[in-house]
């Protein structure tokens, strides 16, 4: 299991997101000070209607970020439920405030077989076994494992998706 690293970073922009299932604003930041993270950090906050838990988590960055760039904000954090465009034109007000940012380390494996017939890619997956005769790729939410048979592969590839959410947010 990773341990939560804090990172010194700049708020650097933020734009709207509306699509039909999710309702938000994406929030990027430059990291400062850090040998290990160095590429800019995007994160999503979701501003769905709904009350749920990542609706809230959403806002919560919303309004973290606000406090610490002395922003006023809305006296009811469900003022930027399903409202982005708000929400945006508040957070770029901030742009250029230094946050301290506490960072989850995240990672998605994806399988790729090429075989005369094309390619095939399991995504999400928990572990590639090498058997003698093949690999076995075993997802983490499908209900089966996928075996490619080793007679049929023309080039197999492993490849990690890497990321950081951001679990909170501080003045610098």
């Amino acid at each position: 299991m990773s341990e939560n690293r804090s990172v010194h970073a700049i708020f650097t922009g933020v734009k709207p997101v509306e699509q039909e299932d999710l309702v938000g604003v994406m929030l990027t930041f430059e990291p400062q000070r850090s040998r290990i993270v160095t590429e800019t950090i995007e994160d999503f906050a979701e501003l769905g209607t709904d009350q749920d838990v990542s609706a809230v988590s959403g806002v919560g960055k919303v309004m973290r970020i606000l406090r610490c760039a002395r922003i006023s904000a809305p006296r009811t954090p469900d003022a930027y439920m399903d409202k982005p465009l708000e929400a945006c034109a508040l957070l770029e007000r901030a742009i250029g405030v230094e946050l301290l940012l506490e960072l989850k380390a995240r990672s998605r494996v994806h399988f790729s077989v090429w075989t005369e017939n094309g390619v095939e890619t399991v995504r999400n997956v928990k572990e590639v076994v090498e058997l003698e005769d093949g690999f076995l790729a075993v997802p983490f939410v499908a209900p089966f494992a996928t075996f490619f048979s080793r007679k049929d592969i023309v080039r197999q590839n492993t490849e990690v998706e890497r990321w950081y959410d951001v679990v909170n947010i501080q003045r610098s």
